[in-house]
């Protein structure tokens, strides 16, 4: 089988056009599709339908783009690494990130990552925990970034920050810095919590299970933005790492304390697949570049927060 039908094969899936994709690989349409005939008769089965607007993978087609996009993409880096120098990283990296990641976060790693490596084309997707780590097991990005430790044996991981989850209630909520509140406390009041239940959520359901306590869930969604606004209207209080809402404590919109009974932490980690080549290839580079643009964050979550070395 040649290689180049399977990378015809990809773009012409990702764009759902022959045209299209004649246009991007800079073949003539009619060889792009015999090469796709070709493909197709190799296999034994019919790998897209034509639809109104161009074409859509069968379920078969479906499957094969999962099964080859991830090796076709360290193949390509492979054969990069042979004919550029190991010093100078190049090439295309694909990093799946929280939605909710702080701004500051995601613009500093950017911009850290276009001076130091200048020569790295960066594509980044957005999405939830789960999300991310399907698209990093079928191949769609190369590095994902959770908010929780993971230890899988499939995955390589590096964890980079680690900071505390405190409560988190309206002005007047009688809550400070300097008097700890118990989780079984915790649990009776008014909750607003994150709808899945990963991350943080995560965390929050393990210790309730190992603490045997209840948690009074009033609402749950997955915006930082919306649960700290709908605290701030006093709808209830949340569990959250200081560096979320640091900005509203130091304003007097939110106040807050320590949960005492419960080590809770929010981590931040950077996973790969273990058998890809872009995580071998990129991974001192990125985790040095997250690290620096988290040590921001590091100042905003306080002096019980850590970069992890």
């Amino acid at each position: 089988m040649e290689i180049r039908r399977l990378k015809y094969f990809i773009r012409i899936a990702e764009l759902g056009s022959l045209t299209r994709a004649s246009v991007a690989l800079r073949v003539a349409q009619p060889a792009l599709s015999r090469q796709m005939h070709l493909l197709q008769e190799e296999l034994g089965i019919t790998l897209f339908r034509r639809v109104l607007r161009g074409l859509e993978l069968t379920e078969a087609g479906e499957h094969l783009l999962a099964a080859i996009r991830g090796p076709m993409q360290d193949l390509e880096l492979a054969i990069k690494d042979t004919t550029t120098f190991a010093s100078r990283l190049e090439g295309d990296l694909s990093i799946a990130m929280p939605s909710n990641l702080p701004e500051g976060v995601t613009l500093s790693f950017v911009d850290y990552m276009a001076h130091a490596h200048p020569n790295i084309r960066l594509r980044m997707m957005e999405g939830p925990t789960g999300l991310l780590l399907d698209w990093l097991n079928r191949g769609l990005v190369d590095f994902a970034l959770l908010e929780e430790d993971l230890h899988d044996d499939r995955h390589g991981h590096c964890t980079l920050f680690s900071e505390p989850l405190v409560l988190v209630g309206a002005p007047g909520t009688g809550l400070r810095a300097d008097r700890p509140i118990s989780f079984e406390a915790m649990a009776r009041l008014p909750l607003i919590l994150q709808a899945h239940t990963f991350g943080i959520r995560g965390t929050i359901d393990k210790a309730a299970s190992r603490l045997n306590a209840k948690l009074n869930i009033r609402l749950e969604t997955d915006s930082v933005k919306l649960g700290k606004e709908l605290v701030a209207k006093g709808l209830g209080c949340a569990i959250l790492p200081l560096s979320d809402f640091r900005a509203e404590a130091d304003d007097g919109h939110l106040e807050h304390c320590r949960i005492a009974d419960a080590d809770m932490r929010a981590s931040i980690t950077l996973i790969w697949r273990r058998s890809s080549k872009s995580g071998r290839t990129f991974f001192s580079a990125l985790e040095e570049t997250f690290r620096r643009a988290l040590a921001g964050r590091q100042g905003a979550a306080g002096p019980a927060a850590k970069l992890v070395a």
